[in-house]
């Protein structure tokens, strides 16, 4: 070996024996990680666990005690700075709680360790009180008896010794209690700011600050920092503003005193958040602190130690924050299940209950709300998909970001379901077609009662669950609330299931395009086929002409009073029994089909009205549900649903159905009296 490589490895040594040496996150087994977070346990210390050695996408509970040294990541980690004698590292202890001492309420509400060498170290962020124990210049390395009653978190971060010296600039803000310190002169010689926050000096210029740092591996995190002097509540004025996102906020809750929920962005407390088990937040036993995201810009979880409480509004304090970049906490993405120019649309599994769901991610425009957010978020009806949560994503360029959409998963579409019977050369079962052909309706029915007009009905757009006769109208990309007056664009729907008076340019329609393009659809449900395939718009109204027949002056004007070319060939309607003659359908059905596809929107029979039609008479026997144990409800009807003709409520819902709620209220009304009675 030359001497010039030898130089080069007793530099590589160096690096390297530089990178063993210095303190670090360490996982159960001592091996160093980027970061972790445990979760300890109420009334024991037991504890749940992720970190970064695999994505942290849940917390999983290991069944070990974070009091066993031999398996403990918090306690190994703390090992490493065990003694605050030694000179080969410094340390500094920061608690608002500390054993046989009463803190000042003037220094900050914040529990924190910081361990280092002259190049690297790691922050520990945590909630619990009198933690560490530092007796004889050592740290006691367990949590006392009396600090094992509440869940806790410990949030560990390896980052540079430069980069904990800026984080410790936040620290004197915050003004935290340094009750102990290994101030090894030789390292911190060069880190003023841990100088200044060991010696208590309280930095007075800066009422607030946010500072960016990176672990190791250069995952980004920011520290949040705010002064006693500035008396506002913390997660308002400081974090949501920042991050421009409401929060969900779960902190220590005092039952005398009420959170405070004020600031440009909602930020809810998990006082106010029940449990499955109807316990309150103020009376479970957790003393862990965090705040996620709700539904603005980017998914952010914090952890911190820093109450919401209005007493709390005059210390300082401040929370770490990791923005999870690529997918959020808690979901598995699977496979790809659709794609357009809406975007992608993903199979994915929610880990906690490992429920299936579709994540639609689509591009968001920061100059735009997504109207199909904004709608799918009011939506609440068995026929329509529902929204289980959404958060956003940063994309390849700084500035791109996209809207991740959660919704319950149904695993086929109609489109899919017909290609099948087409396939196998077999008409749809009569029953399914009927209790799809229904619930159909009955969505639309819902959507018009809140003003909603869908726009883009089709096969592609309706799920359906053959097994369970289940169907739900979804993808309302193109949706929009209707305000009677306003004029809205025509050229809107896809063309075979657009509406003619879409194709004649009118600007003030009515939800009855949709009802429109329902009668294309059950029609190909029938044919296997579109009814209506036109090339374009002008071919899309030829072809609508050859079956239903040229429309009138009178019927144009009804379309678009601003319509004023009536020039077309005299074409008379084909017979609809005979148009479907060799698929052999229901001859109430075809009748229902001849009503919806008319001209003119207003003579076409309402959703309401068209679930009255005699082709649905049979799904109000009950006879019928005794054969199909499965099959869903079709006569809870909801208010909003029948608000634009509640003078149908009675036709709609059978007498045996009616009596059937009656006898059920009358068994529920029973038993809560002979229970109460019972406890007397």
């Amino acid at each position: 070996m030359n001497l010039q490589s030898y130089k080069i490895f007793l530099f590589i040594f160096f690096i390297l024996n530089i990178a063993f040496q210095s303190p670090s996150c360490l996982d159960s087994k001592g091996n160093k990680v980027d970061y972790f977070i445990a979760l300890k346990h109420p009334d024991s210390t037991e504890f749940s666990y992720c970190d970064s050695s695999k994505p942290c996408k849940d917390l999983e509970s290991t069944k070990k005690e974070l009091n066993d040294i031999s398996i403990s990541p918090l306690l190994k980690t703390l090992q490493q700075i065990k003694s605050l004698k030694s000179d080969k590292y410094a340390s500094v202890f920061w608690n608002d709680e500390v054993a046989e001492k009463d803190i000042s309420l003037t220094y900050a509400h914040s529990k924190g360790i910081m361990g280092l060498d002259k190049h690297n170290g790691f922050l520990i962020v945590h909630s619990a009180p009198k933690f560490p124990l530092i007796i004889n210049d050592e740290i006691d390395l367990k949590i006392q008896d009396g600090q094992q009653i509440f869940a806790q978190h410990f949030f560990c971060i390896s980052t540079t010794s430069e980069q904990l010296n800026n984080i410790a600039e936040g620290y004197t803000i915050d003004w935290p209690y340094v009750y102990a310190s290994n101030n090894a002169t030789s390292i911190l010689d060069q880190f003023k700011n841990i100088q200044q926050l060991i010696s208590k000096k309280k930095n007075t210029d800066l009422q607030q600050k946010v500072i960016p740092f990176q672990s190791h591996k250069g995952i980004k995190f920011e520290k949040f920092s705010k002064s006693g002097s500035w008396v506002v509540p913390f997660y308002e004025n400081v974090v949501s503003t920042h991050i421009k996102s409401g929060l969900i906020v779960e902190s220590w809750g005092s039952p005398q005193e009420t959170p405070s929920c004020q600031g440009e962005f909602q930020v809810f407390s998990n006082l106010e958040v029940a449990f499955p088990k109807q316990d309150e937040f103020k009376q479970t036993k957790d003393h862990s602190k965090y705040a996620i995201s709700t539904d603005q810009k980017l998914h952010f979880v914090c952890l911190g130690d820093i109450n919401r409480q209005q007493t709390q509004w005059k210390r300082g304090g401040g929370t770490g924050q990791q923005s999870q970049n690529n997918q959020p906490i808690g979901i598995t993405f699977e496979k790809i299940i659709g794609n357009g120019t809406f975007g992608v649309v993903y199979l994915a599994t929610l880990n906690d209950t490992n429920e299936k769901v579709a994540i639609k991610k689509v591009f968001q425009d920061k100059r735009y709300k997504n109207r199909e957010f904004e709608i799918i978020k009011i939506l609440n009806h068995q026929n329509i998909i529902k929204l289980k949560q959404a958060y956003y994503t940063k994309g390849n360029k700084d500035d791109e970001v996209y809207l991740n959409i959660v919704m319950e998963y149904v695993p086929e579409t109609l489109s899919n379901l017909i290609r099948q019977y087409r396939k196998i050369k077999q008409q749809i079962p009569p029953q399914l077609l009927k209790v799809f052909s229904y619930q159909l309706i009955r969505g639309l029915a819902y959507l018009k009662g809140i003003s909603i007009a869908h726009r883009d009905i089709k096969p592609q757009n309706i799920l359906t669950d053959s097994e369970n006769f289940l169907l739900k109208l979804c993808d309302f990309g193109s949706a929009k609330k209707l305000v009677k007056g306003d004029s809205n664009i025509a050229y809107i729907c896809s063309r075979y299931y657009r509406a003619p008076e879409l194709i004649f340019g009118a600007a003030q329609y009515t939800t009855q395009i949709d009802i429109w393009s329902i009668g294309t659809v059950i029609a190909e449900m029938i044919l296997f086929e579109p009814i209506f395939q036109g090339q374009n718009s002008v071919d899309q109204l030829i072809e609508i002409i050859k079956i239903i027949g040229s429309p009138t002056k009178e019927q144009v004007l009804k379309m678009n009073p601003n319509h004023n070319q009536y020039n077309f060939p005299q074409i008379k309607p084909c017979s609809w029994p005979k148009f479907f003659s060799k698929q052999k359908p229901d001859p109430l059905l075809v009748d229902l089909i001849s009503k919806i596809l008319i001209y003119v929107p207003s003579e076409r029979p309402t959703p309401l009205e068209a679930l009255l039609h005699p082709y649905f008479n049979d799904l109000r026997n009950e006879k019928f549900y005794q054969s199909y144990p499965n099959m869903p409800d079709f006569f809870n009807f909801s208010n909003e649903e029948i608000s634009t003709q509640p003078q149908l409520k009675n036709h709609l819902i059978p007498d045996w159905y009616k009596n059937k709620q009656i006898d059920n209220l009358s068994k529920d009304f029973n038993q809560k009296v002979f229970f109460k009675d019972s406890q007397k």
